[in-house]
């Protein structure tokens, strides 16, 4: 992260100090309060893509924190109102130009949104921290049929393994039958070379199986209240329109192990408190998570973090 020149370094941290300003001002002005929540969490994150770092003791487990999801949520259901936390999460495995095991995230959740209209809440957020992008909105079949050619929401799992292996990847029978995984991969594969062209745009409309904890819309294609902003090819920010019952968050989480299992990892302990919180009633929300270290980075126009 600070791998850099002593002036450099200095001149970065002047600017991650502005950045946080201005994140700060934006959210007073539009009374959004500032919250701080545990960094050590009691449950690991379910998602089967993220890997979690362990803490042992003698006494008890504990997981530094991948996002302060959990926390905020319950946060959310106390009915404490419109929430923001900026501060450090931790993923294993994740070292990259534009990925760090440790970095700075930035989450908040606005009660009464929709993901639609959370989208326009992080663009002004954007443009208030300096960002003078052109926004534009492309849904998720738009990029994929135009770069595999294929519609990620109804191809069967043979044409996108047939997919796949046209690009030179191997599938064992079990990923075959992943479907989560070959549109994953096939996204990578044949869409994520192309973005950076799009310039500054949110992607919307996940299919279904790509959903995390989003809402599923009533459409055709039960697509996934879900976006991701992505600038100039790299993804800064993650929304949903919030999954607020508890029973459809209980599948969520129980699809994530069962996911996990079949790719040989291991599954994780249901977070109870999250569930507890939901079924005492959680308002209507949107929530999206933004990486700091990303942001500064297309806002400084920088190839790396």
């Amino acid at each position: 992260m600070y791998k850099q020149s002593k002036q450099s370094k200095n001149s970065y941290l002047r600017q991650r100090a502005k950045l946080l300003s201005s994140i700060r001002q934006y959210f007073n002005f539009h009374n959004v309060l500032e919250v701080q929540t545990p960094v050590l969490n009691e449950y690991p994150t379910s998602e089967p893509s993220i890997e979690n770092f362990v803490i042992e003791n003698a006494e008890k487990c504990r997981y530094l924190r991948t996002s302060p999801e959990s926390s905020l949520k319950k946060l959310v259901a106390s009915r404490i109102g419109d929430i923001f936390e900026v501060g450090p999460v931790f993923r294993k495995g994740e070292e990259s130009p534009i990925h760090l095991n440790e970095f700075t995230m930035l989450e908040w959740y606005r009660l009464g949104y929709d993901h639609k209209k959370l989208i326009r809440d992080v663009e002004l957020l954007v443009d208030y921290c300096g960002g003078r992008f052109e926004f534009r909105q492309i849904t998720f079949m738009e990029l994929f049929v135009e770069h595999v050619g294929l519609n990620p929401h109804s191809t069967s799992n043979a044409e996108l393994s047939r997919a796949i292996v046209r690009f030179g990847l191997k599938l064992n029978d079990t990923e075959k039958e992943d479907r989560d995984y070959l549109l994953t991969c096939l996204y990578v594969l044949g869409v994520e070379p192309n973005i950076k062209a799009y310039g500054a745009f949110f992607l919307t409309d996940f299919p279904k199986e790509l959903r995390a904890y989003a809402r599923l819309s009533d459409d055709k294609y039960c697509s996934a209240q879900r976006f991701e902003l992505i600038i100039n090819g790299v993804e800064v920010a993650n929304g949903y329109h919030e999954v607020i019952d508890p029973i459809e968050q209980q599948h969520c989480f129980e699809i994530d192990n069962e996911t996990r299992l079949r790719r040989g990892l291991t599954a994780t302990k249901i977070d109870k408190g999250w569930i507890a919180a939901l079924k005492k009633g959680m308002p209507a929300c949107a929530g999206v998570a933004v990486g700091l270290e990303r942001l500064q980075m297309v806002l400084d126009e920088k190839i790396n973090i």
